[in-house]
């Protein structure tokens, strides 16, 4: 069973991506680059902007063309599309086997079985949920580098952005998963460790509720402030000069 994944949008929306692939490879499927030769194809969407969602668009229709004229028996549509219009998907493009939200990711190996098998689905989570999972993911930027996902969604709801509608409500992943996730990137001889999220200072305030202490009982009261200690905590895994935060 050869799967083929498209992934679109943003590096978050990489790492989601890699984090399908290495739930599917736990399950013993193999991938392909070749949508004539894939039995199965998943576009990970974006529709951040109008040109994003053109191409998601665009990009589905393309690949609904190869269960006409290919191998391919499933189809399923995930990410920011997929989360903001998925009625419009169900009903418009009747080649989609399923759709899977922005939160309900590691669920991707229950919902190509239901595909597979003919039941096609919608797949939701609760929109601020934090999908966590054991499984490494399986990283595919190549050469020297990844990237770590430290948090997810946002607060601030700014007229022109339509994140907190895909992605829900600001959360931190907690510290010591992206420590324990830091480590096995840099295992991997991954130098570069890139900080994926929009707003890196909101992302240490957060933390401060997860690393156990406060930063007054460790440094006293004209202390370090937590952005120090997140980026010391990255810092001592991968190398100060192999960091670079977006």
């Amino acid at each position: 069973m050869n799967i083929m994944f498209v992934s679109l949008g943003c590096d978050k929306n990489l790492v989601d991506t890699e984090m399908m692939l290495g739930l599917l490879q736990k399950k013993g499927y193999a991938f392909t680059d070749d949508e004539k030769q894939a039995d199965v194809v998943v576009v990970n969407t974006c529709c951040f902007i109008g040109d994003a969602k053109e191409e998601s668009i665009q990009t589905i229709l393309e690949m609904a063309e190869y269960k006409k004229i290919g191998s391919l028996k499933a189809l399923i549509v995930t990410g920011c599309l997929a989360q903001r219009y998925q009625a419009e998907i169900v009903t418009e493009i009747p080649e989609v086997d399923a759709v899977l939200g922005t939160t309900a990711y590691d669920r991707i190996s229950d919902v190509i079985e239901e595909a597979l098998a003919g039941k096609g689905c919608v797949t939701m989570e609760e929109l601020d949920a934090l999908p966590l999972t054991d499984v490494k993911r399986l990283v595919t930027t190549g050469g020297h580098y990844a990237y770590l996902k430290i948090a997810e969604g946002c607060d601030k709801h700014c007229t022109y952005c339509i994140i907190p509608r895909l992605r829900g409500s600001y959360r931190s992943v907690p510290m010591e998963v992206l420590i324990k996730e830091a480590e096995e990137l840099a295992r991997k001889k991954k130098e570069l460790g890139t900080s994926c999220m929009k707003d890196f200072n909101y992302h240490t305030s957060h933390l401060k509720n997860t690393i156990g202490r406060t930063l007054t009982e460790e440094f006293g009261e004209d202390g370090k402030k937590a952005v120090e200690l997140a980026l010391e905590e990255y810092a001592d895994i991968f190398g100060r000069e192999y960091m670079e935060i977006l």
